[in-house]
């Protein structure tokens, strides 16, 4: 039996520069253009198939498909771009600090907003400078949490803290502490020190987004060794997600053994592993198992809307065999006409 769904481990190992089941044949494009764009690394796993595609045979029946794919990508990754020179020309202007939070991963990846975050007390002004721009609005709590689309960006979505429905997940004061500098698109930005993004992705994935997908995964096994995990388990423990952390630890670290065979933990905590059925297939979706773990273990109730989200979640991929993933929209970069 097959540890690895066939559309997860050929994009495991495109996006690793090995294509010898690509190079096999019998392989449906289709399908795995849907797993790479689900588990969010579609863009740099067309690069990486078309470069090599090009270069063993100019006339092979996919590249025309993938310049598809590359050239919408392309748009939107240009739209980032052009975002984050909005961005950073605005705050330069109105001389307020900012951090660009989870947008900066191990490789470049396509996204509908840029989450921009802001000091508590320049909030209101911050947010009032950009409502006088030309701009659509979208979100369901503006006041709080504004969605902007300005001419030729992507929705910026604004924050002035790092909660979960005004739930705290570690300390406000690590929020600001040692921000980075990096490149996104070739614009220099701050993000959050490693422990702040880490945690803030690991939270959100019991809290918000119920998957992991290899784009995470990936980022995860790249700084993990530079991560203050001592740190991250002080916090958790503090503001009771301690259990959810080491259980969403383990689960990353079996789904690391299995796609990787990688002996080494993606996230050093001692657990129990995490039973995975097989075929492993990414993006994984929390079973309800996990799930009700994340419900009953939280200090704080869980609301029926989240768990009637769950249920939407869960459903909707297991009903379209995992063409719907939830959370995200899709790029339908392509259709079967062109492949």
């Amino acid at each position: 039996m097959n540890l690895v769904a066939k559309e997860t481990q050929i994009v495991k190992e495109v996006l690793e520069n090995d294509f010898s089941k690509i190079d096999a044949g019998g392989a449906d494009l289709h399908k795995i253009l849907k797993s790479a764009d689900n588990n969010r690394v579609l863009y740099q796993f067309s690069l990486n198939l078309k470069d090599h595609l090009t270069q063993s045979s100019r006339n092979h029946p996919w590249i025309a498909g993938l310049d598809v794919v590359l050239k919408n990508c392309r748009r939107e990754m240009d739209l980032l771009k052009k975002t984050l020179i909005f961005i950073n020309d605005f705050f330069a202007r109105s001389r307020k600090e900012f951090m660009v939070i989870k947008t900066f991963r191990s490789m470049p990846f396509v996204t509908l907003d840029v989450d921009t975050l802001v000091k508590g007390e320049d909030f209101e002004e911050v947010k009032g400078i950009l409502g006088k721009y030309d701009h659509e609005e979208f979100g369901s709590n503006p006041t709080l949490q504004p969605h902007m689309k300005m001419k030729d960006t992507l929705i910026i979505d604004l924050h002035h803290e790092l909660t979960w429905k005004r739930e705290d997940f570690f300390d406000n004061d690590l929020t600001w502490k040692d921000p980075r500098e990096v490149l996104i698109e070739g614009i220099p930005v701050f993000v959050p020190n490693l422990e702040v993004e880490v945690m803030l992705l690991i939270s959100h994935l019991f809290r918000e987004r119920w998957q992991i997908t290899l784009l995470e995964l990936l980022y995860l096994k790249s700084v993990s060794p530079s991560v203050n995990w001592d740190l991250i388990l002080a916090q958790a423990a503090k503001y009771g997600w301690l259990y959810l952390f080491k259980r969403v630890a383990s689960l990353i670290n079996s789904i690391n053994r299995k796609l990787y065979k990688d002996s080494c933990d993606v996230i050093p905590v001692t657990n129990a592993n995490y039973r995975i059925f097989m075929p492993l297939s990414l993006p994984y979706v929390f079973t309800p198992h996990l799930a009700m773990e994340t419900f009953f273990a939280w200090k704080k109730k869980v609301t029926f809307y989240e768990f009637a989200y769950y249920c939407y979640c869960l459903l909707a991929y297991n009903f379209t065999r995992g063409d719907k993933v939830p959370i995200y929209r899709h790029f339908e970069y392509f259709d079967n006409s062109n492949l």
